[in-house]
């Protein structure tokens, strides 16, 4: 299960329950005058092919809504290799429907999806090949489908990180994104980094580490949120002065 999504409305959305193939399923759930009530938007894996659950199964991570009200998120199983998808779920007059996005090859996704204002989203692999991971970009191409893009490969985490689990955060006043990683970077603590992926020419990314974690400033850093001045804020899992986290600040 991810944290939930709001609406407007006051509404929650999420990826809770084990749906009615047992596969996992996306929920609303809406105030009523006796409580709050669920609402089974889509359950995966209800018609499988071959054994195949092709449109993905067990999502997990936070929800990302568009500017139009579709809801995107990614299944850590199914899909056409097995290692997930990436999805898109529309509301129609029928109920919602869901559009597969991206097959994931031989990796599983490691957090949810990120929108820029040009209509890209973004994500982390916890692992993939011979490295710790990946920071990536999916860009529509049309009928649907969106094509991935390997913006850095932590193959070097004892020095700049790795073992991505949390989603990078998009500035939209600098293009900039940040992120954490979980493990790596200090050599003697591998209590992981925070980065910046700057955009660059060609469609290049530039990696950098902008700080270390060391254990008394926390371990195992978790995902960021930006204010309006471009102040990061965020926790972390261990660490700190009694060991078991801390919140910070940190000003890129």
């Amino acid at each position: 299960m991810g944290d939930l999504l709001l609406d407007v409305a006051g509404n929650l959305y999420g990826t809770f329950g084990v749906g009615k193939n047992y596969n996992g399923g996306v929920g609303e759930l809406s105030a009523g005058p006796h409580g709050w009530e669920e609402n089974d938007l889509y359950d995966f894996c209800l018609h499988p092919r071959n054994g195949v659950c092709l449109d993905g199964s067990y999502p997990e991570y936070r929800l990302t809504w568009d500017t139009a009200g579709n809801l995107y998120g990614v299944t850590r199983q199914g899909g056409i290799d097995g290692y997930g998808v990436a999805y898109e779920l529309k509301p129609t007059a029928s109920g919602w429907k869901e559009n597969v996005l991206y097959d994931f090859p031989t990796y599983i996704p490691g957090s949810s999806l990120t929108f820029d204002n040009s209509g890209n989203l973004y994500g982390t692999t916890f692992q993939e090949g011979p490295c710790d991971g990946t920071a990536y970009q999916l860009s529509p191409q049309g009928k649907s489908r969106w094509k991935r893009i390997i913006l850095y490969p932590f193959c070097h985490a004892e020095q700049n990180g790795g073992a991505p689990v949390a989603p990078v955060t998009f500035d939209p006043r600098t293009g900039v994104l940040y992120g954490t990683a979980s493990a790596g970077g200090d050599p003697v603590c591998q209590c992981g980094v925070i980065f910046k992926l700057s955009p660059g020419e060609n469609g290049k990314w530039e990696y950098s580490v902008l700080h270390k974690f060391h254990g008394p400033d926390g371990l195992g850093p978790n995902g960021l949120t930006i204010d309006a001045k471009g102040n990061l804020y965020g926790t972390t899992a261990a660490g700190g002065a009694y060991g078991y986290g801390v919140a910070f600040e940190f000003t890129p």
